[in-house]
């Protein structure tokens, strides 16, 4: 059975809701539904004079409230990034990396072996009423999916006999493959010595 509240009680809720602002009255009407639960709904909206519209809306949103917990603003909200307000950012960006770029065609993967401070002086060097930090820069490779690679030691190994021979020879067979339609398998073997 439904708990209902006192008339007095009941007189206080009421002169407490018109206090509050429109979100807040759909919060309050919602907590009080969720509180006495089942049925509570059709109870809290003939006391507060309000839609039982209005408090399911009220349950959803702080249902979504629970969720966003330590969020202050909503998703989207808050100052917009330099680098979506200025879109010379990204350019300089581009026009500086096309010469400090390497990569994979394998895996897709490109990367750089400049340090973000670097790359931040080169951009304000190449355009001067441009001034960027390291840490703009760390966005810009994160959001054009670069990887910092530095520099390995590795034991260097001597270059194998006839290298460009074996290369030639594997893409004649290649060819022969693919003009008889047959399947052309690419294994990448590491030699152990």
């Amino acid at each position: 059975m439904l708990k209902k509240y006192s008339k007095e009680v009941e007189e206080k809720m009421k002169n407490h809701y018109e206090e509050l602002n429109e979100k807040e009255k759909r919060h309050y009407a919602a907590i009080e539904a969720i509180k006495l639960g089942h049925g509570s709904k059709v109870y809290i909206s003939l006391v507060l004079n309000i839609s039982r519209i209005t408090i399911v809306k009220g349950i959803k949103e702080i249902n979504r409230a629970v969720s966003l917990v330590g969020r202050i603003r909503k998703i989207g909200g808050g100052r917009k990034s330099i680098i979506e307000k200025n879109p010379e950012i990204e350019k300089t960006f581009t026009s500086i990396m096309e010469k400090h770029t390497a990569g994979s065609p394998m895996n897709e993967t490109v990367w750089t072996h400049l340090k973000l401070k670097e790359i931040a002086e080169l951009m304000s060097s190449e355009k001067e009423d441009l001034v960027v930090s390291p840490h703009i820069v760390k966005q810009l490779l994160e959001k054009n999916d670069y990887k910092y690679r530095t520099m390995q030691k590795k034991a260097i190994m001597s270059e194998p006999e006839n290298r460009d021979a074996q290369f030639l020879k594997i893409e004649k067979l290649k060819e022969e493959y693919e003009k008889n339609n047959d399947p052309v398998i690419s294994i990448d073997v590491k030699k152990k010595s």
